[in-house]
Order: structure tokens, then sequence, then C-alpha cells
């Protein structure tokens, strides 16, 4: 049985994510929003596991009904 191409990304990341979390974090940012100075990279980074009510996606995804049908 093949996995898909989510699965497949999603596996990736996660083992990315668990070689250097920090970079990995650091990096998505970067990608996000352009920055890509060190200094401020590393005070999001620090900002972002200081506050335990800042998350890496959106608070929508959180909120998301997942249940609903459409």
């Amino acid at each position: 049985m093949s996995i898909s191409k989510t699965e497949d990304m999603k596996n990736k990341l996660l083992e990315l994510q668990e070689e250097d979390y920090s970079s990995f974090v650091k990096a998505l940012v970067s990608i996000e929003t352009g920055v890509n100075e060190e200094d401020k990279l590393n005070t999001v980074y620090t900002e972002f596991i200081n506050d335990d009510e800042w998350y890496p996606l959106d608070s929508k995804f959180y909120e998301f009904d997942w249940e609903k049908k459409r």
C-alpha cells in the first residue's frame, strides 16, 4: 500500500522537526514572513518557545470545525 503525498511530506517534516526543532521553526517563520536575518529569527523563536499561547499555525486552524460537513 503506497502512502499519500501528504503523508510522505508529513513524515519528512517530522524528521526535520526531530532533527533540529529550533531550525525547523525558524525556517517555517522565514518562509512565511520573508525574514532571513538570523538574529530576528532567534528572537521570534525565543518568544514562541516561551509563550504557551503562541501557536505555529493561525488560531483558525485550531478553531476549525473539522467535523463539519460541506
